[in-house]
């Protein structure tokens, strides 16, 4: 451009933006162009987004605790949402949570990794994806076999006498059933 051009912008499609801010937005604010500048003439456009909060909640049955590891991606009209390193790839344990924010109105997709064998996984939206409008929530549940069940222990039979077959009850007498055994020493009642 040549030297001295008194140059402006404005931005006529936000993606959703809830404002969009032009630091040089009208004539009378504009940035000239000036000569020697190794930088150039630069017009900033910083766009604001109203932020949602998405929840990530884990759950296991019949497993261990974890921890559990976890992707999110997320994307709006505009491409992809950058997310921090700790948002995009983090690990949960069982009954911990994990929140969150993004663009408001951005389609969030939860997905965990390095399954355990034998583990059924399940979420609480279809395939983990979920659309953040204000707040929005995503809990995935981890479902083991259960353990088998412990062998019954085995019944005792009574004892016997030190092996041999206990002697069978002595019949009645004729004063009745037998008295219940005494020491030898002792005389055998009488009659009534």
């Amino acid at each position: 451009m040549p030297v001295n051009t008194r140059c402006w912008a404005e931005e006529i499609d936000t993606a959703g933006a809830a404002k969009a801010v032009v630091d040089h937005g009208t004539a009378d604010d504009p940035v000239t162009v000036t000569a020697g500048d190794p930088t150039g003439a630069t017009i900033t456009v910083t766009n604001t987004y109203p932020a949602g909060k998405l929840t990530v909640t884990k759950h296991v049955v019949n497993g261990g605790p974890g921890p559990y590891s976890f992707a999110l991606a997320c994307t709006t009209a505009s491409g992809p949402v950058p997310l921090a390193a700790a948002d995009s790839a983090f690990a949960l344990k069982d009954g911990e949570s994990r929140e969150v924010t993004v663009p408001d109105g951005a389609e969030c997709t939860v997905t965990e990794r390095d399954t355990p064998a034998g583990d059924a996984v399940g979420y609480s939206v279809a395939d983990g994806r979920t659309t953040v409008h204000g707040s929005a929530a995503v809990e995935v549940t981890n479902t083991f076999e259960p353990p088998a069940p412990s062998p019954s222990p085995t019944p005792s039979t009574p004892a016997d006498n030190g092996g041999g077959t206990l002697p069978p009850p002595a019949p009645a007498g004729p004063c009745g059933p037998p008295p219940p055994p005494c020491s030898p020493s002792s005389p055998a009642p009488p009659c009534a």
